[in-house]
This record gives structure tokens, sequence and C-alpha cells, in this order.
């Protein structure tokens, strides 16, 4: 079967007309003309559509990279030309779409009484009544996932939202612990706080965050929070894990960037990460960073270098 020549101008790629489509959903939820639940609802949809995006369309794309597949679709793009287009096509996405959410559409519920508020804001009446519904309907619910020689890693669902807990060593092994606490599905994300005017919300994860040693009793803590980034790598497929002994204290949550399997397709001797800038994970940012580190010498922290700008030329400094 030969294939007939067309002109690439005339067809857009499916990919970056997804995302154009999910703009224009943003689009609606930035529209200040539209009711403030209504535009809720759009950036909630937006977010939702961008998950299921990566999800399915990314992943497909990212195991034709991994496959060594090179044929541009019916617009001239090769999997990995539409892979580096969606990046900055998604990044810009998700900025837009933080910026309204933080910026005004929780400062505008806020003024209508519907608050999202940290747990130790709240008066000690409030604290403790979250405290019963953390005991009768959280801690049932909840298994704590240990991560060692004999548990190798678990496999996480899909969307579920995990928190890392780092635990000190026992009197017969020298090395701390690592487990995993999943958020339940079951149970919704935001969790009414009783009593006070309006309606005051606050996120089930914090809630989990702080009675997390309910979970972990005879244990100490040594790290459970969103605060700082610390590196780990294991070289038995996860069966255990070394810990670095420096933090990123400035970055609160530091994310590697994928050059493919085994990172074949990275263009330099490089490992690259990102975090947005700031110290903890769950509070606002206006800005990401980028940070590299040889690959010889990750564990190093001296090792790593962060991007500044560019010099006269071009070049990054």
């Amino acid at each position: 079967m030969t294939s007939h020549p067309h002109d690439r101008t005339l067809f857009l790629n499916r990919e970056l007309s997804w995302l154009a489509f999910n703009e224009r959903v943003l689009e609606e939820a930035a529209d200040p003309s539209n009711p403030l639940l209504e535009r809720v609802k759009f950036a909630s949809i937006a977010a939702s559509n961008l998950d299921e995006f990566f999800m399915v369309r990314v992943a497909g794309l990212k195991e034709s990279v991994d496959e060594g597949q090179s044929a541009p679709d019916l617009c001239g793009m090769t999997p990995q030309e539409q892979l580096t287009a969606i990046g900055v096509r998604a990044h810009t996405f998700v900025e837009n779409l933080y910026r309204l959410a933080v910026g005004e559409l929780l400062p505008a519920l806020a003024e209508r009484g519907i608050r999202l508020a940290k747990i130790g804001e709240l008066s000690e009446e409030r604290q403790a009544s979250l405290g019963a519904f953390f005991r009768d309907a959280v801690l049932p619910v909840l298994t704590p996932l240990a991560i060692d020689v004999l548990r190798p890693f678990p496999r996480l669902s899909s969307l579920s939202l995990n928190i890392a807990v780092l635990l000190e060593a026992t009197s017969d092994d020298t090395r701390r612990r690592l487990a995993v606490v999943q958020v339940p599905t079951g149970l919704q994300r935001l969790v009414q706080v009783a009593g006070g005017d309006g309606a005051t919300f606050v996120f089930l994860e914090d809630l989990i965050r702080l009675h997390l040693a309910q979970l972990f009793p005879g244990q100490r803590i040594v790290l459970a929070s969103y605060e700082g980034g610390q590196l780990a790598w294991s070289d038995d497929h996860a069966r255990s894990w070394t810990f670095a002994d420096w933090r990123f204290a400035e970055f609160g949550l530091v994310g590697f960037v994928n050059f493919g399997r085994d990172y074949r397709g990275a263009r330099d001797d490089f490992v690259y990460a990102y975090s947005h800038d700031g110290p903890r994970a769950d509070t606002p940012a206006d800005r990401f960073v980028l940070m590299r580190a040889p690959k010889d010498r990750l564990t190093r922290r001296a090792a790593w270098e962060f991007y500044a700008g560019t010099d006269g030329g071009g070049r990054p400094t």
C-alpha cells in the first residue's frame, strides 16, 4: 500500500487541538460574566480533562517514543515533537489554571462565605470536632503501606493522593523506613468544618497528616509533610531506599523531567528537575524553578545547578 501525498498545512495535530479545546473550557472559568460557582465548575472540568489527557493521550505518545517510533502524523509532527509541544502548552495551561484558582476564584468564594482553611487557623473547638471526625470516619478506612526489603514499593492507583511517611529506624534495623498512606477516594477530599459563619473546608490529606501518629503507634515519624524535597533512590527495584542526608529546603514539590526510559532522550549528561518556587507543596507560588545535576553526581547537593536566565548569546546561565 502506498501513501498518498497531502498538504500538511491543512491538518491540525490531534493532541494540540484537544489542548486548544481545554483552553476554551478554562476561558469559561475565567469569564467574570459567568456565575461564580459555574466558573469553579469549569475550572474543575478543565483540570479533570487534563488528567485524563495525560493518562491516555500522552501515555500513548510516550510509549511510541520508547518504542523508537518516529513516523510523523498527518500534520508532520513526530511523537517526540508532539510531546515537546504538549509540554510547553500544558505548562502554560497549568500556570493559568493555578493563577485563576488561587488569585481569583478562591478569594471570590471567601468573600461569599465559602473558605478553604488550614487546620491550624481554626479554633480549638473546631479542631476538636475534626479530630472526632477523623477518629470515627477516616481512621477506620486507612491502611498504611510499609516499604522494606520484603515489601517493595506498592502500585499506586491513578489519580490517587498519597502521603509519604519517613519512619525512624527500629532497634533491630539501622535504616529508616518509608511508608505510604493513601488518601481514601471514598471520602470527600474537602471536609466541612462544623460551626462558624458560612462554610469552611479543610483538605482531607491535611487532617490525615495531623493525626498520622495514630497510624504508627510506638514509632517516631521523621518526616510526613510537604515541606522541602529530599532525594531518595533504590538499587533493588524499590525493595529498599537510600535517602540523601540533605534536602531541597527551598522547594517543596520537586519532580524530574522525563526523557524516556533510562533517560535515553536526554540531550546531555545532566538530569533535570523542577519545582514550584516555594518550600511547601501545598502553598501558592507564582513561578517554577528548573535545576540540573550531572548523572553521576545526583546525590551531591553541591552538584545541583539552578537556571537563572540566558546570556547575550541565548545560552542558559
